[in-house]
């Protein structure tokens, strides 16, 4: 064992531990844990004591995902941090419905209002308000563990996604918890450009927001002989997770986006509008889970730029992973018959 986990693991429980002290006697585990390569070993320890007071273990947890985003196996904290987590979700759930149900419906400021219920309310439910407060602090841990996997992310979707999609309006933790637990992994999609009647299908993994998403398919979706490339490769390694997480290049979109719905607006982009047509636009803020599904399928359509649309190039997660796999190219009579089923579904559903 590290020889500086004994003596760290039996103080952890002593009231007379000051937080200087913790932080002290804690960064020489961490010290000895890279300096021996014996990563793994101190996720085991440190995660063990999880249901240390919540003075305590979010510390034990911020520094259990530092060591796997040191190099220690994401795998081997995976279920103590989710049963971790699960529990400060569970009291951070309450507290959270008690201070919503103070809140008054006419309020102008809901995030003013529902900090003054928080306020108010701690004293007299501590335990509800440090679950709120840890989850806040070790949500971090949380996104280095579920960015490694696939399969993590799957197991954690079925007991944390509804909660934290609760609390996200209010809770940083929980906001970039539930933009985590959406991301959507080997997921069948169809992109077609009714302009040109090319079309693609494949799977996306790994894809947290659509600007992301917008990036991967200006480098995938096919282009015609004298197209220039419409996106640079380095802005495609940011996006992809590939390269640093941001860069100094500024991107312009090409398209608009739209949903199966839109096929009128795709496919005729210089007929009148009015303003609920923007009602189909997959906007570059959303997420891919967002996108509606038609025959299985997340279908994206493509059509002539409105205006400018330019951001920066970054993604949401250091160590997340992302691909847009095109399995093949459609052949125009079945970009043909996925439109005709649009505008059939369409017409179904008024």
């Amino acid at each position: 064992m590290l020889s500086s986990l004994p003596a760290f693991m039996a103080s952890i429980r002593l009231p007379s531990l000051t937080d200087a002290d913790l932080r002290k006697s804690l960064g020489a585990v961490l010290r000895d844990a890279k300096s021996e390569n014996r990563l793994d070993e101190a996720v085991i320890e440190l995660s063990r004591a999880f249901d240390a007071p919540l003075s305590v273990a979010p510390l034990l947890a911020i520094a259990c995902g530092y060591l796997v985003e040191s190099g220690a196996a994401a795998e081997t904290l995976e279920e103590p941090l989710r049963i971790f987590i699960e529990r400060l979700a569970h009291g951070a759930t309450r507290f959270y419905d008690r201070c919503l149900a103070t809140i008054p419906q006419d309020s102008e400021d809901e995030a003013e209002s529902f900090e003054q219920a928080r306020a108010q309310l701690a004293p007299s439910d501590t335990a509800g308000a440090d679950a709120w407060t840890a989850l806040s602090e070790c949500y971090l841990a949380a996104i280095a563990v579920t960015s490694r996997s696939p399969e993590i992310r799957k197991s954690w979707k079925s007991t944390l996604q509804e909660s934290m999609r609760r609390m996200s309006a209010f809770s940083s933790g929980a906001h970039w918890l539930d933009r985590m637990l959406a991301v959507l992994d080997d997921e069948p999609f169809v992109v077609i450009e009714p302009s040109s009647g090319r079309g693609i299908c494949g799977r996306m993994t790994g894809i947290s927001e659509n600007f992301q998403l917008n990036v991967l398919l200006m480098d995938a979706f096919p282009r015609g002989l004298l197209e220039q490339p419409r996106i640079s490769q380095r802005a495609v390694a940011v996006a992809s997770g590939m390269a640093a997480q941001s860069d100094k290049e500024s991107l312009v979109g090409c398209w608009n986006l739209y949903t199966w719905q839109g096929i009128r607006q795709a496919s005729q982009p210089e007929a009148p509008r009015s303003p609920a047509d923007n009602a189909q636009w997959i906007w570059n803020e959303g997420v891919p889970a967002d996108i509606p599904v038609l025959a299985g399928q997340r279908v994206i359509l493509l059509g002539p730029a409105s205006y400018p649309r330019s951001w920066n190039s970054q993604r949401d997660f250091s160590a997340l992973r992302a691909s847009l796999l095109v399995e093949r190219q459609l052949t125009s009579r079945e970009s043909a018959e996925w439109q005709d089923r649009m505008v059939h579904a369409s017409r179904v559903q008024r």
